[in-house]
């Protein structure tokens, strides 16, 4: 901790004692560190509080390790309205789409728009269609719905000679919903 005339102290954060020879990282088998990494990589898209009660530990220690794995570039992070949310660094799957997946999945209504716009029985959804299967009124799926649009989830797929739009996952959400899946990370089912 280094004094100042003013009165403030500033704290600078050494990395000397947690680096190789090489100034890599070296994360501990069962260490907090790892727990928390590990933690970021079965659940991307966690946020900060989600962290700590996952990994039953101190805000403190979690902010410190959080800190580290940015600072070294195993973890970023990106906002989602009030969240921050965490995934980490080395891998290519979490890709714009793959955030935005992520992000909806944390919403409830949004999730269970896409579970059930995954089912492979259905490919395409009316909004009265979604408003009744859900239980929720139009205007909540539609308001929804048009925000999945707007991230590239979701495709309005054709309009019927009565007006009605019909909307699908896109492709390319679909092909991720199907990644994420098959490890885990999300499940995706309407049950």
């Amino acid at each position: 901790m280094n004094g100042s005339s003013n009165g403030t102290a500033t704290f600078s954060t050494s990395y000397v004692h947690i680096t190789n020879d090489e100034n890599e990282l070296v994360i501990a088998p069962g260490s907090a560190r790892g727990q928390i990494l590990s933690i970021i990589d079965r659940h991307p898209g966690i946020h900060f509080r989600e962290i700590c009660s996952v990994a039953n530990k101190e805000v403190g220690v979690v902010q410190y390790h959080l800190q580290v794995l940015m600072a070294f570039k195993n973890i970023s992070q990106f906002r989602d309205g009030r969240y921050t949310r965490y995934t980490v660094t080395n891998s290519t799957l979490y890709d714009g789409l793959a955030k935005a997946i992520v992000s909806a999945w944390n919403r409830p209504l949004d999730k269970q728009i896409l579970s059930e716009l995954y089912d492979k029985d259905k490919k395409k959804h009316s909004i009265a269609q979604l408003a009744r299967t859900l239980g929720m009124s139009r205007q909540a799926i539609s308001a929804h719905v048009n925000k999945l649009c707007k991230s590239g989830l979701v495709d309005l797929t054709s309009i019927g000679k009565d007006g009605t739009k019909n909307f699908a996952l896109t492709d390319s959400a679909r092909a991720k919903l199907e990644f994420f899946s098959t490890r885990r990370t999300i499940e995706c089912s309407t049950h």
